[in-house]
C-alpha cells in the first residue's frame, strides 16, 4: 500500500509536511493494527520456504527480528494524531 491509501483508510496521517518531505505519524488504528502486521512478519519468516532456483537457505530459527519487540510496543508512550 502507498502512504496515502494508509491515509485514506486512517492507519496514518501527516505529522509534518515541507518542501518535498511528508513524516507520517501513527494513528491509533494504526498503532493497533502493528503488531499484528509485525506478527505476521515474523511467523513468514520463520516459516518461509527457501526458494529452490536460487537455493537459499532457511533462516536460523527464523528470527529476523526480536519477537518481544511485538510484546513491547503497545507499551511504549506514542504520540498519535486524530
Amino acid at each position: 500500500m502507498r502512504p496515502i491509501e494508509l491515509e485514506r483508510d486512517g492507519f496514518i496521517c501527516r505529522a509534518e509536511q515541507s518542501r518535498g518531505y511528508t513524516r507520517w505519524q501513527l494513528t491509533p488504528k494504526g498503532a493497533d493494527v502493528l503488531p499484528v502486521l509485525l506478527t505476521l512478519v515474523h511467523f513468514g519468516s520463520k516459516w518461509r520456504v527457501p526458494d529452490a532456483t536460487t537455493a537459499e537457505a532457511p533462516l536460523a530459527g527464523g528470527n529476523t527480528f526480536n519477537v518481544f519487540y511485538i510484546r513491547e510496543i503497545d507499551r511504549e508512550d506514542r504520540e498519535y494524531c486524530s
